[in-house]
C-alpha cells in the first residue's frame, strides 16, 4: 500500500522523493513540505534498525554454515568479516544503478530459490507437504483474526514476542523505503498491475515457499526424535537449516549452495532499500529526472547499516537482531497505517484528490460545529438575560 501511494503521487502528482508524500490527500502539501524531513528521518532510522537486523540474522545464517566446512564457533571476528562482505557487495551492486547490478543479482536470486525449492518438494515428503500445506491452509484462513491478534499476554506465552511480533516489526521497519523503491520502478504500470506482481504473486509465492520448508522441518523433526530442536537448543538457530539440508539428497552440493543464496538473498534485498536511501538524501530527485544519488551516499548508509548490525550480533546475539527489529517496526508502522488511509481516500474516489486534504476539512467541519455551539449558546445568554429582566421588573 505505501508504495502504490507512493506511485501515484511521485509520478501522477509529480511530488518530491519523500516519504510524506505518501501523507498530502490527508494533511495537504504545505503541512507535508514542512514537516517531510522529519518524517523522511524517522522512516530512515525505522529502516535502518530493520536492516541491520535482517543483516544480522543473515550474517548469524553464513557463519553458522561456514563453520561446518572451517571449524570452530561464531565470534565477532568471523561475523565481522561476512558483515564487511555482505556490505561491500550490496554497496557495490547499488552502485552500479538498476538495471544492472540490481536487477541481475534480483533475477539469479529469484532462480536459485527456485532451483532449492522444488528440489526440496521433490525430493521430501512430497505427499505429507501437500496434505499438511493444504490443511495448514485451511486452519489459517479459519484462525486468521485470532492469530493475528495474539500476543500471549493472558498465557503469559513469550512465543508470539519472541517470534510473530519480532517478524511483524522487521517487515514494517522495511516497509517505508521499500516503497520507495517498489513504486519509482512501477512507472507504465497500472493499478492492478502492480498490486498483482508486488502483492498477490509475492504472497502466493511465500505461501508455497512456506509450506515447502515447514512441512518438511516438521516430518523430519517428528522421524528423527526432535533432532532439529535439538540442535537448536545445542548449535544455535544459525545451524538448523543446514542440519535440514545435510538430511536431504546431494547435500554435498545444496549445501554450499544454500551459503550462496542466504549471500546473495540478503544483498538483492540491502542494494535496493541502499539505492532507495540515497535517493531519499538526494535533492532535487523528480519524475522527470534521471539523477541518482552519489557513490559516496551509498557507502556511508552501507557502513552504518553494517555497524550497527556487527555490534549487535557480536555482542547481544538473536536478543539484539529482535530489539534492533522492534524499536524499528513501531514508528514505520504509524506511517504504514498513515499511508493505508491517504490510499484509500484516494482509490475510492480518485477526483477528490483535488478536493482540501481530510485533515483541513475536518479541521473546518470541526471549527464550524464550535461556531454554531457558540452561537446557540450566545442566543441561549441573551434569551435567559432578558427573561431575568422582565422578572425583575
Amino acid at each position: 500500500m505505501p508504495a502504490l501511494i507512493f506511485a501515484l503521487v511521485f509520478y501522477n502528482r509529480r511530488q518530491r522523493f519523500s516519504i510524506a508524500s505518501f501523507f498530502e490527500p490527508l494533511f495537504g502539501r504545505a503541512r507535508v513540505r514542512r514537516v517531510g524531513g522529519l518524517i523522511d528521518a524517522v522512516a530512515l532510522y525505522a529502516l535502518v534498525a530493520g536492516m541491520a537486523s535482517s543483516l544480522g540474522t543473515g550474517t548469524l545464517t553464513i557463519t553458522g554454515g561456514l563453520n561446518g566446512y572451517i571449524g570452530g564457533e561464531t565470534n565477532p571476528w568471523k561475523l565481522g568479516i561476512v558483515t564487511a562482505l555482505i556490505v561491500t557487495t550490496f554497496v557495490i551492486s547499488a552502485a552500479t544503478g538498476l538495471q544492472r547490478g540490481i536487477a541481475r543479482l534480483s533475477s539469479l536470486n529469484a532462480w536459485l530459490l527456485l532451483v532449492v525449492g522444488v528440489f526440496t518438494l521433490v525430493t521430501g515428503p512430497t505427499l505429507y507437504m501437500l496434505g499438511l500445506g493444504v490443511e495448514s491452509i485451511g486452519t489459517y484462513l479459519d484462525n486468521f483474526v485470532s492469530k493475528s491478534l495474539y500476543t500471549g499476554t493472558a498465557a503469559e506465552d513469550s512465543w508470539a514476542q519472541s517470534w510473530s511480533i519480532f517478524y511483524w516489526a522487521v517487515w514494517f521497519a522495511w516497509a517505508p523505503v521499500t516503497s520507495l523503491f517498489l513504486g519509482r520502478i512501477s512507472r507504465g504500470y497500472t493499478v492492478r498491475e502492480f498490486l498483482n506482481i508486488n502483492l498477490i504473486f509475492p504472497s502466493l509465492c511465500a505461501m508455497a515457499w512456506i509450506i515447502i520448508f515447514s512441512t518438511s522441518a516438521l516430518h523430519l523433526d517428528m522421524a528423527e526424535n526432535s533432532k532439529l530442536y535439538a540442535i537448536l537448543n545445542d548449535s544455535g538457530i544459525e545451524q538448523v537449516l543446514y542440519s535440514f539440508f545435510g538430511e536431504l539428497p546431494l547435500s554435498g552440493i545444496t549445501v554450499p549452495l544454500l551459503l550462496f543464496i542466504a549471500f546473495i538473498s540478503y544483498v538483492t534485498a540491502a542494494d535496493s532499500n541502499t539505492d532507495a536511501i540515497g535517493n531519499l538524501c538526494t535533492r532535487g530527485l523528480t519524475a522527470d529526472s534521471d539523477m541518482g544519488s552519489s557513490l559516496p551516499m551509498k557507502v556511508v548508509w552501507g557502513m552504518v547499516i553494517g555497524t550497527v548490525s556487527w555490534v549487535m550480533t557480536s555482542f547481544v546475539g538473536i536478543e539484539g537482531v529482535k530489539m534492533l527489529s522492534n524499536l524499528g517496526g513501531l514508528p514505520a508502522m504509524l506511517m504504514i497505517l498513515l499511508a493505508s488511509v491517504s490510499i484509500w481516500r484516494w482509490i475510492g474516489d480518485p477526483p477528490r484528490i483535488n478536493e482540501p486534504p481530510l485533515f483541513e476539512r475536518v479541521a473546518d467541519q470541526f471549527s464550524e460545529s464550535l461556531g454554531a455551539e457558540s452561537t446557540a449558546s450566545a442566543a441561549a445568554i441573551d434569551n435567559s438575560t432578558s427573561t431575568t429582566d422582565r422578572v425583575v421588573k
